[in-house]
């Protein structure tokens, strides 16, 4: 998954049947919408419009298979939805602010059960994993609240909100942010 403005650098290597090496005289690379992800001759390509595409390699008549490419709008919405016989519902936000600083914002619509020390979780993955980054506690267990990310925190890094119990180790509600 890319971003919308994000940039990634492809390399291909062309093999024999045997898997040995072959000399290539350079690359020809396509995308297959150029509106959606650009690529250059060296094959940078650059994200610029949220949308799926493929990236494709060819050089002596020899063509790779399509490497699918997601790309993120500038913003991410997900619908809460409970977990462990406890009751989340509600819109989570992540996007930038007027700075361009990503930040969470749980819409008016946020409602959640009452928990000891609940947390709020960004991850990868629909549960807290080491990759996830505690963004704070829960402010309220319902309404609009929003939350400051890292610095470093990118869009495309995670996929999932969660709010966590952090004493009894449990979820109580997780949103798909898409």
């Amino acid at each position: 998954d890319l971003a919308v403005g994000d940039s990634l650098a492809f390399v291909a290597s062309a093999l024999n049947a045997s898997g040995g090496l072959l000399t290539a005289e350079g690359y020809t690379w396509s995308s297959s919408d150029p509106e959606i992800l650009s690529i250059d001759d060296n094959g940078v390509a650059v994200a610029l419009a949220a949308g799926s595409v493929s990236v494709q390699a060819a050089t002596g008549g020899i063509q790779s298979p399509a490497v699918a490419i997601s790309i993120l709008g500038t913003e991410l919405v997900g619908t809460f939805m409970s977990r462990g016989g406890y009751k989340a519902e509600g819109t989570a936000h992540l996007g930038p602010d007027n700075e361009g600083q990503l930040i969470l914002t749980f819409l008016d619509d946020f409602i959640i059960d009452h928990g000891p020390r609940l947390e709020v979780f960004l991850s990868p993955v629909d549960r807290v994993a080491p990759e996830s980054i505690n963004v704070g506690i829960l402010k309220d267990v319902a309404g609009s609240q929003t939350y400051d990310l890292p610095e470093d925190a990118e869009l495309g890094d995670y996929g999932w909100v969660i709010v966590h119990c952090v004493p009894f180790n449990v979820s109580f509600g997780f949103a798909e942010l898409k």
